[in-house]
């Protein structure tokens, strides 16, 4: 299922890091509502907001992946509010990251960024400096590796190939939504409650493993 984040405040979140260190590769897909502000789709992060790695949409519709809120990669491709996208960030160190969207569209970065201790972990919302992004829409199939995904590992997550399938051995967390408060990570013995009231809605069009 997906999960339909009607409002802002709407997220799943746990107290750990499910990966600490680099490299790490976070994946989901996403239909936004709205793009009036900065939407956040996957992170992980400081207690604080002060450091992190961070998965997300612009109000210019682009996709970034982000390192303490200093070395981002940008796509210079758009994304709109009609569809279903893919969209992905991998994270090798401070000083080199990519952004895909559709399991394309790459841009990388080398500017530096700052990660220091990581002890939350967020689907649906991402924190900066304290300021937090919160997904308006939906998203289904979020997934952290803590690998450097291969560019054709992304673009087989991106024409619907379901996360278990890809890199196994190094897939941290993902989860289905299945519909239940909290939910179940189908990669670790832990749970993601929710805040807010969010609906359930349909898949995007990936397989099933």
């Amino acid at each position: 299922m997906a999960l339909n984040l009607t409002a802002t405040g709407q997220r799943l979140s746990i107290a750990s890091a499910v990966i600490t260190a680099y490299p790490f590769t976070l994946a989901a897909w996403v239909w936004p509502s709205s793009l009036t502000a900065s939407r956040g789709v996957l992170c992980i992060y400081s207690g604080t907001g002060a450091s992190g790695v961070d998965l997300y949409l612009t109000t210019a519709a682009k996709v970034v992946a982000d390192v303490g809120g200093t070395g981002s990669a940008t796509t210079t491709a758009v994304l709109d509010t009609t569809k279903w996208w893919h969209v992905a960030g991998v994270y090798t160190s401070n000083t080199s990251r990519a952004v895909y969207l559709n399991g394309a569209n790459k841009v990388s970065s080398a500017v530096s960024g700052s990660l220091t201790t990581v002890n939350t972990s967020n689907i649906g919302s991402i924190f900066q400096a304290s300021s937090q992004f919160d997904m308006v829409g939906q998203i289904a199939f979020p997934a952290f590796w803590s690998a450097a995904l291969s560019d054709s590992d992304i673009a087989s997550l991106a024409a619907g190939i379901s996360p278990l399938k890809i890199r196994p051995d190094v897939l941290a967390s993902f989860q289905r939504l299945l519909g239940v408060n909290p939910e179940p990570d189908m990669r670790a013995n832990r749970t993601w409650p929710y805040t807010g009231a969010p609906v359930y809605a349909s898949n995007p069009p990936i397989f099933m493993p």
